[in-house]
């Protein structure tokens, strides 16, 4: 084939080379001028491809062969010097100057690399009998015969003879290492020549350097840091009684375990002591070994780069500790609040924050962490004006996020009943929508109805705070024109939970196998279409009335079922198909029996009883309170049968205590105690929490 050389980046042909034989490897001198090539028979070629380097063949011809040599496996050119090769044959290394072999050294390395008058080779058949235990051993070093020659001549003759062999041989790495002998001799003259034939600016400014010292102990320290001895150098300047520069020794290499060490025995100053510390802080923290940089932070008193230790630590009980140390207004103390905060630690972070002078930090790192009284109270005790507009933002946010609990919890503390009984309301009937958990969907609108009356309990102590005098007929027209947003007849909050209070209540009943209760119940659940589907409704009565026997009431039912616009004609169809079915076989008639003694059987009134619709209904049992005895819930207002309470401690609808101070008479209502009380037993105590809203949160979630 043929090799064209080409010059970049005009891409212009300078000259070409036709070779015969297949060539497994061809390479370039430094200078790109001369190539050499192995064939697969092992035949070393070197050759040049510029037209004008020729030479002579046996027979007298122009030539570009330059050098031809057999069984040769490895080559490598010198990185440096256009003129040097080394070429592996058979297990002999030989070393071409100027296409002259130097004496061979036996050896069977793979050549790695030729630079400096040195060639690295690696011995790859060991490498490969253990791979994955390498050892330098494998690297072996290989100096050329100059290179051989200038450290013999050093070690043996004057440096006037070793600078004349040089001149001859004149090499950069020959050069420098005469320069290094002579420093080490403290020839200063020589070694400034040997650095200006190397070009070496900086040896040559170090040897000025040298000369401008008086003290030949500091020259020979001088000379040992520039040969990397440090021990050595900071031994002489020891000796030499100036422990400053070999702190400077230290510190400039970042040795900062040695420049304690030095600073402690006597020299430098404490300035420059907490600098080490400091620094032996930053080593350990950049290894990940924290609990170490703590120390030196601790002892130079770096309380920023101690924060970061400790925050990476976990260790928040050492991070509170350091708010008692720094001043009231430090910079710091609005970081250690923030890092705090991030883990949560409210208490801790609002100390920092106050103590940093700065209040609004300390309001929003309590509203971050829903700790709302403590923002409350922080607020007030600093006259922080519009915290509740603060809240109220934030519950709008959390709405936009479903965060419904939280953004109710929020409009309470900021004192917006009304906002928080829209809320609920919206959340109750999304609930009653579901039917998935009525007992969670009345709960909502038991808790919805206590906001309404904090609403109104708070706007008639407004009210007769601003003006003493002002008539209660100016009050009450208040409370009417508030628009307050609820449909009282299918919104009402109270009408929701009584709605589903008797759907569970019916329930239990039917479980129990009380079908005449079930029924009662089921038949007043009539009159809250609005609230639940009518299909639920009249499906339940279907069900209990036809299970009592009453199937004139069965019959309504179905009646009313059929009628049902929201119904498919598919599921009217089956409807009808049920009733024909029942109807067959049962008149459409109730029992005159039980009709009769209804009220020994708690029967539930027919759907026209006009007159049972205007009296009171217990809501523990679903009976018609006629004549007697009964009380009145002081929460939620509804009436109640002491027979029916048996021995109950809450109101069935609200849930709020029975505690009484007076007994019960015969068709007399009975002052209730308003608190509310929660589902359990227990008794909430205190002015933080109201304790209507102890299962807020157990409700919702």
């Amino acid at each position: 084939g043929t090799i064209h050389k080409y010059s970049l980046p005009h891409l212009k042909k300078e000259g070409s080379k036709s070779i015969n034989g297949k060539p497994v490897k061809i390479t370039m001198n430094c200078k790109s001028n001369t190539a050499a090539s192995i064939d697969v028979h092992g035949l070393f070629k070197v050759f040049s491809i510029q037209s004008e380097r020729n030479v002579l063949d046996k027979t007298g011809n122009k030539s570009t062969l330059l050098l031809e040599r057999k069984d040769v496996w490895d080559m490598k050119w010198s990185s440096d010097d256009p003129n040097l090769l080394a070429v592996m044959e058979k297990n002999r290394m030989y070393v071409f100057r100027n296409f002259q072999p130097e004496e061979p050294i036996t050896s069977t390395a793979d050549l790695c690399h030729f630079d400096n008058l040195e060639i690295k080779s690696v011995k790859i058949d060991e490498l490969l009998k253990s791979p994955d235990t390498p050892h330098f051993e494998l690297v072996v070093d290989h100096h050329t015969k100059a290179l051989r020659d200038v450290q013999e001549v050093l070690n043996r003759a004057s440096i006037t003879d070793a600078y004349s062999f040089i001149m001859d041989n004149s090499h950069p790495r020959l050069w420098k290492l005469l320069a290094e002998h002579s420093l080490q001799n403290l020839n200063f003259v020589m070694a400034d020549k040997a650095f200006v034939q190397c070009a070496d600016f900086h040896g040559i400014q170090f040897v000025k350097q040298l000369q401008s010292l008086d003290n030949k102990k500091l020259q020979q320290a001088e000379v040992c840091v520039f040969f990397k001895k440090f021990n050595e150098a900071e031994r002489i300047y020891l000796e030499c009684e100036r422990p400053d520069l070999a702190i400077d020794l230290r510190m400039k290499f970042g040795n900062w375990f040695k420049v304690e060490k030095l600073l402690q025995n006597g020299g430098g100053n404490d300035e420059m002591l907490i600098q080490s510390w400091n620094k032996m802080g930053d080593y350990y923290s950049d290894r990940q070994m924290l609990t170490k940089a703590v120390q030196y932070y601790a002892q130079a008193k770096n309380t920023e780069q101690l924060i970061e230790c400790l925050y990476s630590l976990e260790d928040y009980s050492a991070l509170t500790k350091l708010i008692h140390t720094l001043p009231e207004g430090h910079d710091l103390l609005q970081t250690i609040g923030a890092k705090l905060m991030s883990v949560g630690i409210c208490n801790d972070a609002v100390k920092a924050f106050v103590k940093s002078s700065n209040i609004n930090l300390a309001i929003d790192c309590c509203v971050t962490l829903n700790q709302w009284q403590n923002a409350i109270r922080l607020a007030e005790n600093h006259n922080i004006q519009h915290i509740e507009e603060l809240l109220i933002e934030y519950a709008n946010k959390q709405i936009e996020s479903h965060k419904y609990s939280q953004a109710i919890e929020l409009f309470r503390k900021a004192r917006k009943h009304n906002e928080s009984a829209r809320l609920l309301l919206k959340v109750a009937k999304a609930e009653t929508e579901k039917m998935s958990d009525t007992r969670k969907a009345k709960k909502l609108y038991v808790l919805c109805a206590l906001e309404l009356d904090a609403m109104k309990s708070s706007t008639l102590s407004d009210s007769a705070a601003s003006s003493p005098m002002r008539g209660a007929g100016q009050v009450l027209n208040g409370l009417l024109s508030m628009d307050i947003g609820m449909d009282y007849a299918n919104g009402n909050p109270w009408k929701g939970a009584e709605a589903l209070h008797y759907w569970n209540l019916a329930h239990k009943y039917l479980y129990d196998g009380d079908l005449d209760g079930a029924m009662r119940v089921a038949m007043l659940l009539t009159d809250y279409e609005g609230i639940l589907k009518a299909r639920e409704i009249y499906s339940l009565l279907a069900l209990t009335a036809f299970y009592n026997r009453y199937y004139h009431q069965t019959s309504k039912a179905f009646m009313k079922l059929e009628s049902l616009d929201e119904i498919s004609e598919i599921d009217k169809q089956a409807y009808s198909d049920i009733a024909m079915s029942i109807f067959t076989t049962h008149r459409p008639t109730d029992p005159k029996k039980l009709r009769n003694q209804g009220e020994r059987r708690h029967v539930a009134p027919s759907m026209k009883d006009d007159a049972a619709k205007n009296k009171e209904i217990c809501v523990a049992s679903g009976r018609v309170i006629r004549d007697s005895k009964w009380k009145r819930c002081g929460t939620c207002k509804h009436p109640l049968l002491l027979a029916e309470l048996h021995q109950r401690a809450h109101c069935p609808l609200c849930h709020a205590s029975l505690v009484s101070n007076t007994t019960p008479q015969k068709s007399q209502n009975i002052g209730l105690n308003s608190s509310y009380a929660p589902l359990g037993d227990e008794e909430v105590q205190g002015e933080e929490e109201d304790p209507r809203f102890k299962n807020l949160f157990s409700a919702l979630n």
